[in-house]
């Protein structure tokens, strides 16, 4: 009987947890303006916590994160989730309707990246 009530207690204190926890946003993964196989490699990129990849048609480049203090760039009609400092990129990651977008700017003086674009990226679903 007292296992019972304890287990009980520790049943209705995980519950009361669980229901006031914030659910994270994953914010990794590929973001591309088409998420098609087929246009894989056009202005895509695979964002992760400490690097960002960008698709070149079989070829990757990568810059790592850097920390440092940004300022959030707001977009209208967009809810604002956070911005990281890669090796000469800065991505702001935004969110709408349950999808996640980024923009991509390069901040250095040269652009081994390629093409650029002021559209906002998609981040692509992945199958599990």
């Amino acid at each position: 009987m007292k296992k019972l009530v304890i287990g009980l207690g520790v049943l209705a204190c995980s519950s009361i947890i669980s229901a006031n926890t914030v659910t994270t946003i994953n914010l990794n993964g590929r973001y591309a303006l088409d998420c098609s196989k087929e246009q894989a490699h056009a202005l895509s990129y695979v964002v992760g916590n400490k690097s960002i990849i960008r698709l070149l048609a079989a070829k990757q480049k990568h810059a790592h994160f850097k920390s440092e203090g940004l300022k959030p760039v707001e977009i209208a009609n967009y809810h604002y989730v956070q911005t990281r400092q890669y090796q000469g990129y800065r991505v702001d990651f935004y969110q709408q309707n349950q999808k996640n977008y980024i923009r991509v700017k390069n901040t250095g003086m040269t652009n081994f990246f390629g093409s650029q674009t002021q559209e906002l990226l998609e981040q692509c679903q992945t199958k599990i």
